[in-house]
């Protein structure tokens, strides 16, 4: 069980690095497999992470450490390679034995990447939120809209038969109405 390396150097001089290219021409690779059925398949008959991004930081607090990016081309007349989607793993706190993380998801909008859903080191998923406070924390960030105009957040069931459907509490709160009322902020409705 020796272990190999390959670096892509200048024959006479190891310092100088270049890229590695595999399968510049087409066709798949394969990590544990000898018939890989799409671009790069990792094969293990063990659970567990098969593959790891690892950042060697000798202190990553607060810092990514690893990621990956998701694109394609835009309709550019010269299409250019666009990272659509961006997940990104965060060290929260790096500490001996209470280490802890947290995961976030950003989206392309209006040709910017933007935090779109995080899942903090507690469990609390975030929708729009950076620092969720309850297990799901939805908040939208517009203008004060007129009433009806916008929908933050929308549970629906369809075809429940005779299920019992509990919804819970919901708390809203609405920071940016400074005057009047709004009457249905919140509406339960059964579909036929």
């Amino acid at each position: 069980s020796g272990k190999y390396w390959m670096q892509v150097t200048d024959k006479t001089d190891l310092s100088v690095e270049y890229d590695l290219l595999l399968q510049p021409n087409g066709g798949n690779v394969g990590i544990g497999t000898v018939t890989p059925g799409a671009k790069l398949v990792v094969e293990s008959a063990t659970s567990g992470g098969d593959v790891r991004i690892y950042r060697n930081n000798a202190s990553p607090q607060g810092g990514t450490v690893g990621g990956l990016l998701l694109a394609g081309k835009n309709n550019n007349a010269t299409p250019e390679v666009t990272d659509y989607v961006r997940l990104l793993a965060h060290v929260v706190d790096e500490t001996d034995g209470s280490e802890d993380g947290s995961f976030r998801i950003d989206t392309m909008r209006a040709g910017t990447l933007t935090e779109a859903v995080r899942i903090d080191n507690l469990g609390n998923v975030g929708i729009g939120a950076v620092s969720p406070l309850q297990k799901l924390h939805v908040k939208t960030v517009n203008a004060v809209p007129a009433v009806g105009d916008i929908t933050a957040l929308r549970l629906e069931v369809t075809n429940a038969g005779d299920a019992t459907l509990d919804y819970g509490d919901i708390k809203i709160i609405n920071t940016s109405v400074t005057g009047g009322s709004r009457q249905n902020a919140i509406t339960f409705s059964a579909l036929d």
